[in-house]
């Protein structure tokens, strides 16, 4: 359905039939239709979706994803066809807030706040009664901005708050007092348990983050989710959340090991169930060991890190150990690792791994040469057959000589072998050899390429569009995406009826380990 109104009187009598309203979002943004800055209300409503670019223009629809937009002015005779949405929302749980600023230009503009989170409050509350679902909210979502002072808002949200996520603007410089200052207000919030603060761009000391975060992460006892800047003393008073499942550190900084003044490890996170620290400086491998023996969690499903090794062993020693611990639990791994000097042999140093039979999503990532034979793709296959996601790289700019040699080589066998040995895999991405592709004349295919793009399940091509195509029907027969540069690939796309054009995958939307709270849907 799809209706255009024209009256805004009009508008109050369908938000008045919006009792089943569940997420809302506002903001502050400005168009280039608009002569002044607009809040902007997202409503998410089962069935149908409303949208409004302008204040004298309402378009209802029948929407598949249930999002929606209502533009309101900041005035009180344009506001009040919008206030039954306020009085009617009490079913309100999620709330999405950004204060935008516009973005600096390539010819020199400057960031202009166009308004605050707390101004945005008041002027839906100054023209109508208090919000009524503020009680009851569960999740909210903040974008800070160098002008915001989210501190009202918190202390409004604190009773039934159970996730916060704030997340600081990449072009903005945000004053440490005012995340130390929001930081401090969410120790009021006592039901909170899912904490993500996207901040690792702020560029102020790190010592002064990491006090503040470790004082309020103290009082947060029955936090479960957890996302943030740190060094190793903020993973430590972390630790004192005895019920954290997932811990994501972005810009972690080592500086000395978890052990008591007896030398002893102390154990860390018992309930861990997915972990992930991104270090700017690749991790030493014995920080690694240091950190992976010290945690506690018997049942780790996800795992991620960046590992810097200079012994050939390093990977093998880290990859046992993570066998030994969860073998029986790790679904997800994403391992990104550089080794110095590089070792023809070095990717062998993962067949411990192979032990790990419940993996479902492996990224392996080096910034060395690699050789990784055939025979190890049929191994993996036979060793993960509930892998549904498989991505293997090597970065050329960082191997000296002929990188193309080190590249790990896919043939028709081990395509074969990934299709026969894991049923559920959709989503490939292996460097594949060229060399080994034939057509139907026995004629070579040209090398010139290592790329490999997307799969629901995808695969490098070679220079013979019919043959290739025949082969790979029966081998991934829901094959839904193919994406490569090869110029074959359109009549390959055609032949397999694909969608003439798609984008390549996401690894981190693949692989990494992510927050995920319910108001994600929202933003």
């Amino acid at each position: 359905m799809h209706l255009v109104l024209h009256i805004p009187e009009l508008v109050s009598e369908i938000l008045c039939h919006l009792s089943n309203v569940d997420r809302l979002h506002f903001g502050l943004t400005c168009g280039r239709i608009w002569s002044c800055s607009l809040p902007l209300i997202w409503v998410a409503v089962n069935g149908d979706a409303i949208n409004a670019l302008i204040p004298t223009e309402l378009r209802v629809y029948d929407s598949k994803t249930h999002r929606s937009y209502i533009a309101i002015p900041r005035t009180a005779g344009s506001l009040g066809p919008f206030i039954p949405l306020l009085n009617y929302g009490t079913f309100v749980r999620h709330l999405s807030i950004t204060d935008t600023v516009r973005e600096p230009t390539h010819r020199g503009g400057h960031s202009v706040a166009l308004e605050t989170l707390v101004d945005a409050i008041h002027c839906i509350t100054a023209y109508a009664r208090p919000i009524p679902f503020l009680p009851r909210l569960e999740s909210v979502s903040i974008i800070l901005s160098a002008q915001s002072s989210v501190e009202p808002a918190i202390r409004l949200f604190s009773p039934s708050l159970k996730y916060l996520k704030v997340k600081a603007q990449l072009w903005q410089t945000v004053k440490p007092n005012k995340i130390v200052s929001l930081i401090e207000n969410v120790t009021d919030c006592p039901n909170l348990i899912g904490l993500d603060m996207d901040i690792s761009s702020i560029g102020f000391s790190r010592d002064v983050l990491d006090f503040a975060l470790s004082k309020v992460i103290s009082k947060l006892r029955h936090l479960r989710t957890l996302r943030c800047r740190g060094s190793t003393e903020f993973l430590m008073a972390a630790n004192q959340c005895q019920a954290l499942e997932r811990l994501i550190i972005e810009g972690f900084e080592f500086r000395y090991e978890p052990t008591t003044l007896h030398g002893d490890a102390i154990p860390l996170f018992p309930a861990l169930k997915a972990l992930s620290i991104n270090s700017i400086v690749p991790l030493a491998g014995s920080t690694v060991l240091s950190l992976l023996g010290a945690v506690s969690a018997p049942t780790l499903a996800e795992l991620q890190l960046h590992v810097h090794g200079r012994e050939v062993d390093t990977i093998e020693a880290i990859s046992r150990l993570i066998a030994d611990k969860w073998a029986g639990s790790l679904k997800k791994l994403y391992l990104q690792f550089d080794v110095t000097p590089p070792k023809e042999a070095v990717f062998g140093g993962i067949q411990p791994l192979l032990r790990c039979s419940r993996l479902e999503s492996v990224l392996l990532r080096s910034g060395s040469r690699l050789n990784f034979p055939d025979e190890m793709y049929r191994a993996l296959s036979l060793a993960w057959p509930n892998l549904s996601a498989f991505s293997i790289r090597s970065d050329p700019e960082k191997t000296n000589g002929p990188w193309t040699r080190w590249i790990p080589r896919a043939t028709w066998q081990t395509l074969h072998a990934l299709s026969q040995n894991c049923a559920k895999l959709r989503y490939i991405c292996i460097p594949v050899n060229f060399d080994a592709f034939r057509g139907p004349d026995g004629e070579k295919t040209p090398s010139t390429s290592t790329s490999v793009r997307k799969l629901d399940a995808c695969l490098s091509m070679c220079s013979h569009p019919r043959s290739t195509a025949e082969r790979l029907r029966p081998l991934f027969p829901e094959l839904r995406a193919l994406c490569y540069q090869d110029a074959c690939l359109r009549e390959v796309r055609e032949m397999l009826y694909l969608p003439a054009q798609c984008e390549e995958i996401d690894e981190q939307e693949m692989h990494c380990v992510r927050v995920t709270f319910p108001f994600s849907a929202a933003e």
